[in-house]
């Protein structure tokens, strides 16, 4: 993966306080060329310098385009999420074991690389099952027609449960 240079911080040249971003990202470069972007991921970036220990808010908005878990359509998806991050300088052998406890805490040598942080948070960001609108009917399980589009001459009348003489059973 090649460089970004501008999602790489250099903690010394880092003003003690607020420093403030504004970015937009090379999708490329954060291995996030799988998304058909409609808008560019606009990162806006505080780090907050106190010594060594570096504070991050990221906000990240987008517009991507994802298809529809029930129809396939494709759908305008817009994304808006933020991250907290705190970086500490790494010490020989102490970044392994404390990185593994806690999700919020990276640690760095020369550099704050933050293509992994950006990355990260934007899938995070995303639906696990996208939906063109809330009441999309999907397709017809016998003939893929587009239910939203068209009805469809199947018989979808559901067969009787097997499970329906037990349930009389119950009910009494």
């Amino acid at each position: 993966m090649s460089r970004d240079s501008s999602l790489v911080f250099l903690p010394s040249q880092l003003a003690e306080g607020s420093n403030r971003f504004e970015i937009e990202a090379n999708i490329e470069r954060l291995d996030l060329d799988a998304y058909n972007f409609r808008e560019p991921l606009h990162c806006s970036i505080v780090l907050l310098r106190t010594g060594n220990r570096i504070d991050l808010h990221l906000d990240l908005k987008t517009g991507i385009e994802l298809e529809c878990s029930r129809c396939g359509e494709p759908t305008d998806y817009s994304v808006g999420t933020s991250a907290n991050v705190t970086f500490l300088p790494e010490a020989k052998g102490q970044g392994e074991d404390l990185e593994a406890e806690a999700t919020d805490l990276e640690f760095y040598l020369d550099e704050i690389d933050l293509r992994g942080v950006v990355r990260d948070t934007f899938l995070l960001a995303l639906p696990v099952a996208a939906l063109c609108h809330e009441d999309c009917r999907g397709l017809c399980p016998s003939c893929g027609a587009n239910l939203n589009r068209k009805s469809c001459k199947c018989n979808t009348r559901l067969k009787p449960s097997p499970f329906e003489k037990l349930r009389r059973l119950v009910d009494g």
